[in-house]
C-alpha cells in the first residue's frame, strides 16, 4: 500500500489530499491497516468484513487494535451476523476500542448476511439488500472523505 500510495503521489492528475481504501475479507482488514500505517494520507477506509482485528486469541495476524490510535480518517465496518469468521464479540471490541480513541467509525451488522455478502459473483453468499446498503455507505464515504 505504501507503493500505491507513492505511485498515486506522482500522478498529476491524483488529487494528492487525501486517498480512500477499499478492501474484502483479508482485503478489509489491510484497508484497515493501510489507514493506520499511512496515517494522515487516507482520508477514509472501508473494510467489507475484514476479520482477525480484534480476535480472542491471535491466529494468522497481529491484531490491530494497537494500531487504531494511528487512524486518522474515518472508517466504516461492514459485517454480517451470519459470517461465522468473526465472532460478534470482535465487533464489539473494535467498537471499544475505536470509541475510547474517538476514532470516526461507523460500525454496521447486517442481521441476515454472512462472509461475502457483498460478492456478486459469489451466487451463494451475495445478498442484494446489504450489498447495496455497503455500497451507498461506501460511496457517501468517499463523496465526504476524499477530496
Amino acid at each position: 500500500m505504501r507503493a500505491a500510495a507513492a505511485f498515486l503521489g506522482v500522478q498529476q492528475q491524483v488529487k494528492k489530499s487525501a486517498y480512500g481504501a477499499v478492501g474484502f475479507c483479508m482485503g478489509g482488514r489491510l484497508a484497515v491497516l493501510t489507514a493506520a500505517e499511512l496515517g494522515e494520507k487516507i482520508a477514509a477506509a472501508a473494510s467489507f468484513y475484514g476479520g482477525n482485528m480484534a480476535p480472542d486469541e491471535q491466529r494468522l495476524f497481529t491484531p490491530l487494535l494497537d494500531r487504531f490510535a494511528n487512524v486518522h480518517g474515518e472508517l466504516l465496518l461492514l459485517y454480517g451476523a451470519e459470517d461465522q469468521s468473526i465472532e460478534p464479540r470482535e465487533h464489539g471490541r473494535i467498537a471499544e476500542r475505536l470509541s475510547s480513541l474517538k476514532k470516526a467509525y461507523t460500525l454496521v451488522v447486517y442481521p441476515t448476511a454472512g462472509h461475502a455478502f457483498a460478492s456478486h459473483g459469489r451466487k451463494q453468499m451475495y445478498q442484494r439488500e446489504p450489498a447495496e446498503d455497503a455500497w451507498r455507505r461506501t460511496f457517501e464515504l468517499f463523496d465526504r472523505s476524499v477530496r
